[in-house]
């Protein structure tokens, strides 16, 4: 390893001896304008005083070739070293010459198998020295599982947890992803999964909790302003482009044409009509407004194998009942206990019409939030300061 950057590795752990130390291992970059859980872990360490190094994985040159949408940002001119990004947080782009990426062929598939279960080996010795001094480290449910055996043995005394955001059989992962995923799950402190559904298959396995998204709930409580017109029409907004339903909007706009409707997120824009703006991708600070100040929040799913897992597991769910917005989503999106979520079935136009007509009649003073977590409690119960 470079002289210089052992001496500055070696500094900053001396310097932060004292302070506990996480480890956050994901797809993601922090540099990222795309904001995922772990961004908001990340966050919630540095607000409780921790150091964190946030290590972004799976990105090789199978990813320049597959013209993968992350090296949107600069992942190769950052790769194999340590970014401050505010004092508390690293990142560091663990970029290598392969990672285990689903080959989409059978044959393949199978003989690049027992490749992939050496990924682990492309750890470059000042990455391992951080780990080594972590206290804690959390894997995303994606093939960085296969660095575990590796980091297990460069980290015996760290707190090993899963964190499962989503069932990585609905991610088209290569299938000794989900070899390795079997293997270990008994060997982390804990499993926390996104929904009730992963918990039931994994319980027998592993020690499993569900942790339902959280948010960050200072930044939600901020007072913005109101970025609609002020024609007293009411404000219908979609947030997010995962498995979008663009059916949805064609059925609906015509037949209500006293609301406006606001799309967020990186979608293609297949259909326009007089009350529908499209807005692409917005920061998180430029989209906050259009939830907060919004009269229902659409969440627009495609109908997929494992969708059922949405109820517990999406995000736009838990931030537009923060918002305590009445909501429309697909029927396996609802749950007995979100009565605020109104169901629609996916190719029906007329439980389209139906679910928003009720979602505009749904008082939002009856919409309740007191089951959402914020960021920094999940952070605590993943490193084991709290009682689930």
């Amino acid at each position: 390893m470079d002289a210089g950057l052992t001496a500055a590795v070696g500094t900053n752990l001396s310097m932060s001896h004292q302070r506990k130390r996480v480890v956050l291992l994901s797809g993601h970059y922090y540099g990222s304008k795309r904001r995922g859980g772990f961004h908001w872990l990340a966050d919630a360490y540095r607000e409780l005083g921790w150091d964190v190094l946030f290590v972004t994985t799976c990105v090789s040159l199978l990813s320049v070739m597959k013209k993968d949408r992350r090296l949107e940002e600069p992942l190769r001119e950052k790769a194999g070293r340590f970014e401050t990004f505010r004092p508390g947080v690293d990142s560091f782009v663990l970029f290598t010459p392969w990672h285990p990426a689903n080959l989409r062929n059978g044959f393949l598939n199978a003989l690049s198998g027992p490749i992939y279960r050496g990924y682990g080996f492309f750890l470059p010795a000042a990455l391992r020295e951080r780990l080594a001094a972590a206290d804690l480290i959390i894997f995303e449910s994606n093939p960085s599982l296969l660095l575990f055996n590796r980091i297990a043995r460069i980290a015996p005394k760290a707190r090993l947890v899963y964190r499962v955001s989503d069932d990585l059989r609905n991610l088209c992962v290569h299938p000794v992803v989900l070899d390795v995923e079997a293997e270990i799950l008994s060997r982390f402190h804990l499993v926390s999964a996104q929904a009730r559904s992963v918990e039931r298959r994994f319980r027998d396995q592993a020690r499993v909790v569900t942790h339902l998204p959280a948010i960050d709930k200072a930044a939600f409580d901020v007072d913005v302003a109101n970025p609609y017109p002020n024609d007293g029409r009411p404000r219908v907004v979609s947030v997010g482009s995962s498995f979008f339903d663009y059916d949805y909007l064609p059925a609906v706009a015509a037949h209500f044409p006293q609301c406006q409707f606001h799309v967020i997120g990186r979608l293609e824009r297949t259909f326009d009509a007089p009350n529908i703006t499209w807005h692409g991708e917005l920061p998180f600070a430029r989209m906050l407004p259009f939830m907060k100040h919004a009269d229902v929040g659409l969440a627009l799913y495609e109908c997929r194998e494992g969708g059922e897992s949405l109820a517990d597991s999406s995000h736009k769910l838990t931030q537009y009942t923060y918002c305590r917005l009445p909501i429309v989503a697909p029927g396996f999106a609802c749950r007995p206990d979100r009565p605020h979520i109104l169901p629609y079935v996916n190719g029906d136009a007329g439980s389209m019409k139906s679910g928003l007509e009720a979602a505009l009649r749904f008082p939002k003073t009856q919409v309740t939030a007191e089951s959402v977590r914020s960021w920094t409690e999940m952070a605590r119960e993943l490193a084991g300061e709290t009682l689930r």
